[in-house]
């Protein structure tokens, strides 16, 4: 992490500080905000967001995402995923209907059944014993 290379001690003690702390540095070392005199937050909220640092910003996004998840049912990662898999989608968008109206009648886009399938094998493996050593299924 580049922060601790530099000697620095963070003030900020919160559980994505130090995946902020790189994507800041990442920022304020690109040519949006080196030549064009932006602030890291303009630069993200512009789409401006240099290659080298989408990833940082992927990182810090989930990491914030995951701290901010109201529900903390076993199972909420996925069903989250899911819902804006469902939401985006032409079932939701263009025929206006809710996400549970297009998984009951099986208008699921082919990107969203991999995150169907996943959330089905996550609720399933609450009820199975066997999974009470193996773990749970999904993240």
């Amino acid at each position: 992490m580049e922060y601790s290379e530099e000697g620095e001690h963070l003030a900020d003690k919160s559980a994505c500080a130090g995946v902020r702390a790189d994507l800041k540095v990442c920022l304020l070392k690109s040519d949006c905000c080196q030549k064009e005199g932006k602030t890291p937050r303009e630069c993200l909220k512009g789409n401006n967001v240099p290659q080298e640092c989408v990833a940082l910003r992927n990182t810090f996004f989930e990491c914030k995402r995951s701290l901010h998840l109201a529900d903390k049912s076993a199972c909420a990662g996925v069903r989250a995923d899911l819902k804006v898999c469902l939401l985006k989608s032409d079932c939701c968008q263009k025929e206006g209907k809710t996400p549970r109206e297009c998984l009951k009648g099986n208008n699921v886009p082919q990107e969203c059944v991999a995150l169907r399938n996943t959330f089905f094998e996550c609720k399933r493996s609450l009820l199975d014993n066997r999974q009470r050593f193996r773990g749970r299924k999904g993240y």
